[in-house]
């Protein structure tokens, strides 16, 4: 599948709210966001009936992959509301080098907008849908399993791997 969704401006102001005190402190507003949407999800009998459907294409946690114009992979899962979850979105007070190059996030997972994702981007395309509301359900705990301080390893624990964890749970 390609380019088949909708994306709109970055609501940039809506997770202004992530992105101010400690470390921790992002990590655990990020992780109460996917808990209220966690208790949103199991209230919706049909996702493809929600006004969010309607105006992205996207049902919460489907993957997205992005090839970017320098030719580099990325992933991330959809949430709602134009949000995103993916690695590296972390407020930058989370994050550390590795090496001289490479600077991450130590919060594996962080919030971002899909917009953000689609800037400089050649090329997205959803991974999997999820079959049914149980299958949302399960995704979304998964998903809250991996906000917090983990190790990213650019080989066996980078964005790809993560979000291959929260789509398929292995």
């Amino acid at each position: 599948m390609g380019n088949n969704f909708k994306i709109t401006h970055s609501k940039s102001k809506k997770l202004e709210k992530f992105n101010y005190g400690s470390c921790d402190d992002s990590i655990e507003k990020t992780r109460e966001y996917l808990k209220k949407m966690l208790n949103k999800f199991k209230k919706i009998d049909d996702f493809t009936k929600t006004d969010d459907y309607k105006k992205y294409k996207l049902l919460p946690c489907q993957q997205l992959r992005r090839i970017s114009k320098q030719m580099v992979y990325h992933a991330c899962v959809y949430i709602y509301d134009g949000i995103i979850l993916e690695l590296g979105s972390a407020p930058k007070k989370c994050s550390r080098k590795l090496g001289n190059l490479l600077t991450v996030s130590e919060n594996t997972c962080g919030l971002s907008t899909l917009y953000q994702f689609k800037k400089n981007s050649k090329y997205i395309r959803i991974v999997r849908t999820p079959n049914d509301e149980t299958d949302v359900v399960k995704r979304m705990k998964r998903a809250l399993e991996c906000v917090g301080h983990l190790d990213y390893h650019p080989i066996y624990n980078n964005c790809i791997t993560r979000m291959n964890y929260i789509t398929y749970g292995n």
